[in-house]
């Protein structure tokens, strides 16, 4: 069984959004660069996307999104100590 970044890597190189190529420093790792056409999927991901997230925020205060900012670096923080 393949882990999760693996198998959605997989899948992207399959839809032509990534190339991926061997690392000559590293057999063990592999590069995955973002196609053309990765660019433009992304592209039409965000448009579609912000809107919505800008809308979650609407009415937060700047300190209110400071302290989410805050709360995501710390969880972030703590899943990068914490990998499985």
């Amino acid at each position: 069984q393949q882990p999760a970044v693996t198998k959605a890597i997989a899948k992207f190189e399959v839809m032509g959004l990534v190339t991926v190529s061997g690392d000559a420093r590293d057999q063990r790792s592999r590069l995955v660069t973002l196609s053309e056409a990765g660019f433009g999927h992304l592209a039409a991901v965000r448009q579609t996307l912000i809107p919505t997230f800008m809308a979650c925020f609407e009415g937060w205060s700047d300190g209110e999104i400071d302290q989410f900012s805050a709360y995501l670096r710390r969880l972030g923080s703590w899943y990068d100590t914490n990998r499985l």
